[in-house]
């Protein structure tokens, strides 16, 4: 077997501290973060352990092995051509890798950063117990109190399970938290496993971590940059109750791509609680690893909190391919089979959509007066019939603003339709219009968020439009997670006064609330918050703003799909339709507004090459950016240029790749192929012509 020379290298507290996402429910406040004290563990009994043959084989899958060592407990991976493995290159250096990375902390806040040397950690003791297919590790924080308080840690005792398995052709590594065991006053706030796995010093050539930032993003190593990237997206959402922000729509993945080899993770177990973070250094070189958050900590007005501790699997899948595959088509392969089977993704296409719908988002008022009304119901369904006379088959229209305080309607009062865009009646109307012409319409509302009062916490809401309304709509407050469950209620009872009960989820799709006063957390909101939609969806439909990933399976369509990703505008960072990859298929989703974008044909391809519906969001009348009057003639042309692609709604896309420069090439059911020329001249490839700004499907 051919040695490899990668060596896997995490600096000493970054593991820990680079990112924090906290939760939960408010069990005791401690001191303040800035009494709080942190302390740091380094083993000091070993010597840096390289791959060899001291390793055992445990398991095997059709491309890979993995080893373990009995004297350090250190794992490989090997694909024959590579070996992946948790190689410490100097103890004294501070340069770390490990199976697990633990931070604990105590009553007073205090952290204990357990660092590691080649997988000893700052642990007394291992054991480690082999079975076919399966080795089970138990890590041990000082044997008694007597070893802890040599050290000088007081009484921070821990013991930790860790199962490494062979599940479905996968490496499964695993941690039980209930099998967990403190010392009292004690708790495990985070854990990583195999956190240094896909560290790399020096990258090679075409080396590329791909990460789940907006569409996808694929990170090339090779490509020296001017500027450090270090990046923790927030897998399902941000949490405002702890002022934490992502770059949204991340999904619960990430990949290294290493010459043949294809190194992907998918994360099966605690989902909610992860936080994935990639570093790129300046000069080369980078990491890439997920922190299960176990137990929540925030700074709230000042003080400390501490919120719940999970109890569950926390469990990450690792796929290693040495067939020389492009690394994000595998990726969205295994999420989207995951995400199926844990019932995030629906298994078939929405039945709500026959043809491939134009999106189109109507401003009704932003802040439920007179003089802020652009488009009433009566409007609305103006705009619906005049795009069916056009030629537009479908149309989905969505209404923001409709409510009695317009976008950014309060939810502690009860909904009300704003009676300055019409009544009831005129609203079943308009619904009944757009049914009639193969259409649809969705009622915008939120059910997290209400106006900011002066010096209150809040975060942008609909900023897009907030801009374009001169900044009418400014800030949204979080309400109390028990107000979320009550606005749902009443979101079902207000539903209940329509013929048409769709809904279109605005501040939901973006965010998993948690709330410390009222004892949630990331894992609990994930699961009550998809039940309590769920039965929303009962009576009618549900469309997201944006794609929240966990809420998919109750979800009809998607709004607005990011294109992009986050890190896009740096050097050797490129977006990629990871999550389209992932989606399609199952979802019906939409483009960013085609009339709000810089070059509205290239967003038409854009649609065409991401499998989405092109969407658009509209005022009645304004004068500016928004009124529809002026895209009335185009909507027909942009209309007339996706339709061909219809007949591929339902289908999964399993290929993408960029085939030459401007070029892409989309692969569908592994039998349609689609070719997108952005270029202003026409491009042959693969012996087939495309004109210029258009596309075929073979």
């Amino acid at each position: 077997m051919k040695k490899s020379k990668l060596k896997i290298i995490v600096p000493l507290v970054a593991v820990f501290l680079i990112a924090a996402i906290v939760a939960g429910v408010l069990i005791f406040p401690v001191k303040k973060a800035s009494d709080s004290k942190l302390f740091s563990y380094v083993s000091d009994k070993q010597d840096a352990v390289e791959f060899g043959e001291n390793f055992k084989e445990a398991m095997k899958t059709t491309y890979a092995s993995f080893f373990y060592d009995e004297a350090t407990s250190a794992v490989a991976v090997s694909t024959g051509d590579s070996v992946f493995n948790s190689f410490s290159a100097s103890a004294a250096g501070g340069k770390n890798a490990s199976i697990i990375n633990v931070s604990l902390r105590d009553e007073n806040g205090n952290a204990y950063i357990m660092n590691s040397t080649d997988n000893s950690v700052a642990f007394d003791s291992f054991e480690i117990s082999a079975e076919k297919n399966k080795l089970s590790f138990k890590f041990s924080l000082f044997a008694d109190e007597k070893s802890a308080r040599d050290k000088g840690n007081g009484s921070a005792l821990a013991t930790i399970p860790v199962v490494f398995s062979l599940v479905n052709g996968a490496f499964k590594v695993s941690v039980n938290t209930s099998e967990i065991k403190c010392s009292d006053g004690i708790c495990v706030e985070k854990i990583s496993l195999l956190p240094g796995l896909f560290s790399v010093d020096i990258p090679e050539e075409n080396m590329a971590y791909t990460v789940p930032d907006g569409s996808g993003a694929e990170i090339l190593l090779d490509v020296v940059t001017e500027e450090e990237l270090a990046k923790t997206f927030y897998v399902y959402g941000s949490d405002v109750a702890f002022e934490e922000y992502s770059a949204g729509a991340n999904l619960p993945c990430f990949s290294f791509f290493n010459g043949k080899a294809l190194n992907s993770v998918v994360i099966d177990g605690g989902d909610a609680l992860s936080q994935i973070t990639v570093k790129r250094n300046k000069n080369g070189g980078g990491m890439l690893y997920n922190t299960f958050v176990v137990t929540s900590f925030g700074k709230v007005n000042g003080e400390l909190l501490r919120g719940e501790t999970y109890e569950g699997e926390l469990s990450q899948l690792y796929y290693i391919d040495d067939d020389n595959g492009s690394d994000y088509n595998q990726l969205a392969s295994v999420v989207r089979d995951l995400l199926i089977e844990k019932q995030y993704l629906p298994s078939e296409f929405s039945g709500e959509f026959a043809d491939l719908p134009f999106f189109v988002n109507v401003i009704g008022s932003y802040n439920g007066k007179s003089e802020s009304v652009y488009t009433t119901f009566e409007n609305s369904a103006e705009i619906v019939a005049l795009l069916k006379s056009r030629g537009v088959r479908s149309t989905a229209l969505r209404f923001s603003g409709g409510l009695t305080d317009g976008i950014s309607e309060d939810n502690k009062k009860k909904y009300k339709l704003n009676k300055n865009l019409g009544d009831v009646n005129d609203y079943n109307e308009f619904c009944n219009i757009a049914i009639e012409n193969n259409g649809s319409a969705w009622l915008d509302i939120n059910l997290m968020s209400t106006p900011a009062k002066e010096g209150a916490f809040g975060y942008k809401l609909n900023g897009r439009i907030s801009d374009l309304l001169g900044g009418a709509v400014s800030k949204s407050s979080s309400l109390g997670y028990n107000k979320v469950y009550s606005n749902i209620s009443s979101a079902y009872k207000f539903m209940d006064n329509f013929e048409n009960s769709n809904v279109c989820l605005n501040d939901a799709s973006f965010l998993l609330y948690t709330d410390v006063d009222s004892g949630i957390g990331r894992q609990t909101a994930l699961n009550s918050l998809r039940d309590k939609l769920e039965a929303l969806g009962v009576s009618g439909g549900i469309m997201l703003d944006s794609p929240a990933v966990y809420l998919m399976n109750s979800a009809d369509a998607v709004f607005d799909m990011p294109e992009t990703s986050s890190l896009e505008k740096l050097e050797g960072v490129s977006s990629v339709p990871l999550l389209q990859m992932v989606l399609h298929g199952s979802v019906c989703y939409g483009t960013s507004s085609v009339n709000l974008s810089d070059n509205p044909t290239d967003a038409i391809l854009k649609a065409v090459e991401f499998g989405a519906a092109p969407s658009f969001t509209f005022t009645y009348s304004d004068g500016g950016d928004l009124d529809y009057g002026p895209y009335a003639s185009q909507v027909a042309k942009f209309y007339s240029d996706v339709k061909k692609i219809m007949p591929l709604m339902d289908m999964q896309i399993t290929n993408h790749e960029k085939v030459v420069s401007g070029v892409y090439k989309v692969v569908y059911d592994y039998s349609k192929t689609v070719y997108v020329n952005y270029n202003p001249s026409v491009v042959e490839v693969d012996g087939i012509l495309i004109s210029a700004k258009d596309y075929v499907i073979i």
